[in-house]
């Protein structure tokens, strides 16, 4: 189900098909997290001013970044394929090559082992959500209206799952908004 752009999303095809498709959103995804990165380590750490040391920052933090997002797809792909099974050991492998990337960036391969465990349980848990429908645990479904935030839109958002906690919330939030709270009984 594409997303609501239109575009392509991870788990539109199952696993072990359009491998490049998912190498390119998954790339694409973890290339931006690690520009944010290096745009952080540019302006906080490094304070680099001249544009070579900054591409150099970018690319220090993008390409690897970019090369676990691709490596996970291809690697999870390639699992499938090899396996001839769609199941949740396909991610837990993809998930712990990808985090060896990063202990080949660093030249360390105890970093890279210590990095792969925590992503492959993220691909676990990402593949167990996805695929017994509860994927609003990787993204709750917050209200964001104006009238639920407090300054310039801007607040906290109370959210639950149960439905009699939901309706209550809901009563509380027009009591408070239609401003019957705060008359007094005379």
């Amino acid at each position: 189900m594409p997303d609501k752009w239109g575009f392509y999303t991870y788990f539109d095809t199952p696993d072990g098909r359009d491998i490049h498709k998912k190498a390119l959103y998954t790339g694409s995804r973890s290339l931006y997290a690690g520009l944010i990165c290096s745009i952080w380590d540019v302006i906080h750490v490094t304070r680099a001013t001249t544009p070579f040391t900054v591409a150099r920052r970018v690319c220090i933090w993008g390409l690897p970044a970019a090369s676990v997002g691709v490596t996970y797809s291809v690697v999870t792909g390639l699992a499938c394929s090899i396996r001839q099974k769609t199941d949740m050991y396909n991610h837990v492998i993809g998930g712990f090559a990808a985090g060896s990337v990063i202990g080949v960036a660093k030249k360390s391969y105890k970093f890279g082992f210590g990095w792969g465990i925590p992503f492959a349980l993220f691909g676990l848990f990402t593949y167990e959500a996805i695929t017994s429908g509860d994927a609003k645990l990787l993204m709750p479904n917050f209200d964001t209206s104006r009238e639920n935030s407090h300054v310039f839109g801007i607040g906290h958002h109370k959210w639950t799952w149960d439905p009699k906690k939901r309706e209550k919330l809901a009563k509380d939030r027009e009591l408070f908004y239609s401003g019957e709270h705060m008359t007094r009984d005379t």
